[in-house]
């Protein structure tokens, strides 16, 4: 079978580390260190700035869509409550008793006579015969 070795790996298989592999091994971190301290480079900040624009536009536009949701609850919370007043009206419509239903259509009747019948007639003129 063939054995993976990697680079920085000893060549023998003993377990035994040389001092040059363990050299090798804290150079690389100490650049990577380093590098790390340095900062991003100008790639990095420009890759970084495109996924933070497009995450702060996809979080504009779910804010919108929440704004909408509420704005939806509000409306519908609103219709179902005058809906609510228009059948309890309704149902005391059907149970009120008869005869306060007739009363109130004859007091209506009563209002709209008044209304209509106090309207100032013109008077018509009778003329002489003379004239």
């Amino acid at each position: 079978m063939k054995s993976h070795r990697r680079e920085h790996e000893p060549a023998d298989d003993g377990a035994h580390v040389s001092e040059t592999e363990q050299e090798a091994w804290a150079a690389r971190v100490r650049a990577q260190r380093k590098a790390w301290l340095e900062g991003p480079t100008e790639d990095e900040k420009q890759a970084w700035a495109e996924r933070e624009r497009r995450r702060r536009a996809r979080h504009a536009e779910q804010e919108d869509y929440d704004d909408d949701g509420s704005e939806g609850r509000r409306i519908a919370e609103r219709w179902r409550r005058d809906l609510e007043l228009v059948f309890a009206g309704l149902v005391g419509r059907i149970i009120e008793p008869p005869h306060a239903l007739l009363g109130n259509l004859i007091r209506e009747g009563r209002r709209h006579a008044d209304e209509f019948y106090h309207v100032r007639r013109r008077r018509k003129r009778v003329l002489a015969d003379d004239d």
